[in-house]
C-alpha cells in the first residue's frame, strides 16, 4: 500500500569497482551474499539514525491507515545491531545545596573596590587627606612609560648614477611609488614603469636629477580577491579625447600586454596615463626598479613576485590605502579576460580631472599626461 519504492537493505561493504559506474558488494551480516548494483542505488550508511513520525497529508495518511512505525522499527527496517540514543531523563529528586541561597547581586561599591581598593582605612585618614595632606594613591592602571612609537623602516635611495644604471639595464623598469592624490596630502602607493626614451627626448635631465615620465598600471578588476601573486595588472589607458576634456563619465581602458598592444593602443588612439615624478624624492621611491615575476620558468608580463610585495609591505607608513591580500590560497584561476577591456572608476576619474587641470596651460604635457 506504500509508494512504490525499493526498500533500503544493508548495511553493504564495497567490495570492487566494475565498469559502468557499478559496484560490487557484500553484505556485513549475511556471509557470501554478493550483489552488483549501480552507484545511483547506493546510499552512505549514516552515522545515526533517528526514527520520526512522516508528516502528516493524504499520502502518510494512506500509507499508515494499517502500518503505524512498530516498537522495533530498525529492524522492521532491516537494520541489525543498531542501538538508538535514549532521551534523557530528568532525576526525580535533585540534590541542593544552600550556595544558590546565598547568590547576591554586587553592589556599585563591591565593583568599585575590585578594581581599586579604598584609600583610608579610617575616618582619621580621610580628614588628613581632606586637609591638604598628600596620600599616595593606588595605581587603577599601569603607569609606566607609554609604548615605543612603531619604527618604520625609510627605503634607501639609490644614487642619481646608480640608479639610472639600473633602470637602463632593467627590461621591465617597474617602480612601486607613493602617488599623492588629488590637491590634499593622502598618498596611495601605485605600480608604474618608468618611460625612459620619452622621457630622454622630452628632459635630457632626467638622468642627473631622477625627475621621469611614468606610466601607470590598474589592477585587473576580475583579480581583486585573488591573493597578490595571483592579480594581474595591465597599463591604465585613456582615449585622446577624453585625456584632452576629462569628465567624471571617463573610462579606463586595459590592454592585455603582449608584444602588439602598444600598436593596438595606437590604432584605437589610446594613450597610457602619465605623470612627472621625480624618484629620487624621499616621499615618492618606495622601491625598484624590478622586473615582473617569473611563473615555473616563464617571464610574464603582469604579475608581481612575493619578494616585490614583501618590500612594499614594510613601507606602509608611506601611503593610505590598503595592499593587496597575501593570505589567500595561492591558486590561480585562468579565465578569458578579454584583450581590451573598459573599466570605470570615480578616482581615477577624479585624479584625471585633477592632473588634466593643473596641465591646461602645457598642450605638450597634456598630451603626455
Amino acid at each position: 500500500m506504500d509508494k512504490l519504492q525499493y526498500a533500503f537493505t544493508g548495511p553493504w561493504v564495497i567490495k570492487a569497482q566494475l565498469k559502468g559506474a557499478s559496484y560490487e558488494l557484500e553484505h556485513c551480516e549475511v556471509s557470501g551474499k554478493r550483489e552488483k548494483k549501480h552507484a545511483a542505488d547506493l546510499s552512505p550508511y549514516p552515522v545515526e539514525l533517528i526514527p520520526f513520525h512522516s508528516v502528516d497529508g493524504a499520502d502518510s495518511r494512506y500509507g499508515q491507515l494499517y502500518k503505524p512505525i512498530g516498537l522495533h522499527p530498525f529492524k522492521e527496517a532491516g537494520i541489525k545491531g543498531f542501538a538508538p540514543l535514549k532521551p534523557f531523563k530528568v532525576a526525580a529528586n535533585l540534590a541542593t545545596t544552600g550556595r544558590c541561597t546565598k547568590f547576591h547581586w554586587p553592589s556599585l561599591s563591591e565593583l568599585n573596590d575590585e578594581i581599586a581598593p579604598f584609600r583610608w582605612h579610617d575616618d582619621a585618614e580621610f580628614r588628613r587627606y581632606m586637609d591638604g595632606d598628600s596620600i599616595t594613591m593606588l595605581p587603577v592602571l599601569n603607569t609606566g612609560p607609554p609604548p615605543a612609537a612603531p619604527q618604520h623602516t625609510i627605503p634607501t635611495i639609490p644614487a642619481i648614477h646608480l640608479l639610472t644604471a639600473a633602470i637602463i639595464q632593467s627590461s621591465d623598469k617597474l617602480f612601486f611609488v607613493s602617488h599623492s592624490i588629488g590637491s590634499n596630502t593622502a598618498r596611495k602607493w601605485r605600480l608604474a614603469r618608468v618611460a625612459f626614451q620619452d622621457s630622454m627626448s622630452l628632459y635630457p635631465s632626467c638622468t642627473q636629477d631622477g625627475r621621469y615620465l611614468f606610466e601607470f598600471y590598474i589592477c585587473h578588476p576580475s583579480d581583486w580577491r585573488y591573493n597578490a601573486i595571483n592579480q594581474h595588472y595591465w597599463l591604465q589607458y585613456h582615449g585622446l579625447d577624453e585625456v584632452a576634456t576629462p569628465s567624471p563619465s571617463t573610462d579606463a581602458h586595459l590592454i592585455r600586454p603582449s608584444d602588439t598592444s602598444d600598436s593596438y593602443a595606437n590604432r584605437h588612439k589610446l594613450v597610457p596615463f602619465r605623470k612627472w615624478l621625480n624618484i629620487s624624492h624621499l616621499d615618492t621611491f618606495i622601491h625598484g626598479p624590478f622586473d615582473f615575476a617569473s611563473i615555473r620558468g616563464r617571464k610574464s608580463r603582469d604579475r608581481i613576485s612575493q619578494d616585490d610585495w614583501d618590500i612594499l609591505g614594510r613601507h606602509t607608513s608611506m601611503f593610505n590605502n590598503p595592499l593587496p591580500k597575501f593570505d589567500v590560497p595561492t591558486y590561480s584561476i585562468h579565465v578569458d579576460r578579454g584583450a581590451h577591456v573598459t573599466y570605470h572608476d570615480e578616482a581615477l576619474c577624479d585624479l584625471l580631472l585633477f592632473e588634466a587641470s593643473r596641465t591646461s596651460n602645457s598642450a605638450s604635457d597634456r598630451r603626455y599626461l
